[in-house]
């Protein structure tokens, strides 16, 4: 039983962290399987599972503007759907730009972003700050080249696209850590 439920806490912990379920979600589906299983007492008062306040779309530039000074990773939209590249690299736009996207991938651009850890914890960030996509690291490549000027997006890099097995520990970022962005593409060049 012991493992069972340390499977379920993993499995409950991955769909959570990948945005494919609620953890609301997730728990009442595991409780409907135990009951169903008959491993639970019909006699038993079903907990209530709380369910994570979901955070509206952003709908003005102040509200965009917060989630890059955010301090701590800020929640997903209740309606956000994650798009996962063949890379694995997964991205959720929270404005799609109207203006050109970064020529290639050597492309300069300047952008305001926030870097966090899965954790939550923001690690870095700046403001209208400029760069040629090529000199960082893949995910953050991959994420902005196929923004368009005036977009904010999230962007979700795991370890192989970012800092891979070292981390980058005058970051903070440890060894296989999964990092998150949250960039607004100003321009590019």
């Amino acid at each position: 039983m012991k493992l069972f439920a340390l499977s379920l806490c993993f499995l409950t912990t991955i769909l959570a962290a990948t945005g494919c379920m609620e953890v609301g979600d997730i728990l009442n589906a595991i409780a409907v399987s135990i009951g169903e299983s008959g491993s639970q007492s019909s006699d038993a008062t079903p907990t209530p599972t709380p369910t994570p306040t979901p955070t509206p779309t952003p709908a003005s530039d102040e509200e965009l503007d917060a989630l890059l000074d955010a301090e701590t990773l800020p929640s997903l939209p209740a309606d956000a759907k994650l798009t996962t590249t063949e890379s694995g690299l997964q991205y959720y736009d929270y404005i799609v730009g109207t203006g050109d996207v970064p020529s290639s991938t050597i492309a300069n651009v300047v952008v305001d972003y926030a870097g966090f850890l899965e954790s939550g914890a923001r690690f870095d960030s700046g403001r209208e700050v400029s760069f040629a996509l090529n000199r960082l690291i893949q995910g953050f490549t991959e994420g902005v080249s196929t923004m368009k000027e005036g977009g904010q997006r999230r962007i979700v890099i795991p370890p192989d696209l970012g800092y891979g097995a070292n981390g980058n520990s005058n970051a903070g970022i440890g060894g296989d850590d999964t990092i998150v962005f949250i960039v607004k593409l100003i321009s590019t060049e």
